[in-house]
């Protein structure tokens, strides 16, 4: 983590010193770099890590192996696009391993075969609509976004 930023490290020390037999629901937010990256969609391996697919499989079956009281919900990216060269992609386009509404059907199915709860936010609260008022710099949330996904949020999940 430390070689990632300080707010990783951050994250990683919160974690630390937090106490998972107090913790209900565990919510993992997927951002935009899999699909920024050209990350691939998936492999014959369901637990192949350099994919979506598998990433996704295997990370939630360790969460659920360690603390099957947990909920987990993992929730989708919001609508963007990416600048590459300057020049602005959008997110419905295919940038080489599919449009970002393909890497979330992934994230679906490898949620759902875990049991897993899934939460579209691409649809459900930032789309390509709205993605103006909630995304900056292509696919950073703003604060008004922050709200958005949790308004979603609290709509789809009761603890």
């Amino acid at each position: 983590a430390s070689s990632m930023s300080g707010d990783a490290l951050a994250a990683v020390n919160t974690l630390a010193e937090t106490d998972m037999t107090k913790v209900d629901m565990i919510v993992i937010m997927y951002n935009l770099e899999d699909y920024r990256e050209h990350r691939p969609l998936g492999s014959s391996d369901n637990e192949d890590v350099n994919c979506i697919y598998g990433a996704i499989y295997k990370s939630l079956g360790l969460i659920q192996e360690k603390y099957p009281y947990i909920r987990i919900a993992l929730l989708s990216q919001p609508a963007g696009g990416v600048t590459i060269d300057d020049y602005y992609v959008d997110c419905t386009v295919n940038m080489g391993d599919g449009a970002l509404i393909d890497y979330i059907t992934f994230e679906l199915e490898a949620t759902a075969s875990r049991g897993a709860s899934f939460v579209d936010i691409y649809y459900g609260a930032i789309n390509v609509d709205n993605r103006d008022n909630y995304i900056v710099n292509d696919y950073h949330i703003n604060d008004s976004g922050a709200e958005k996904i949790a308004e979603r949020l609290k709509e789809l999940i009761s603890l």
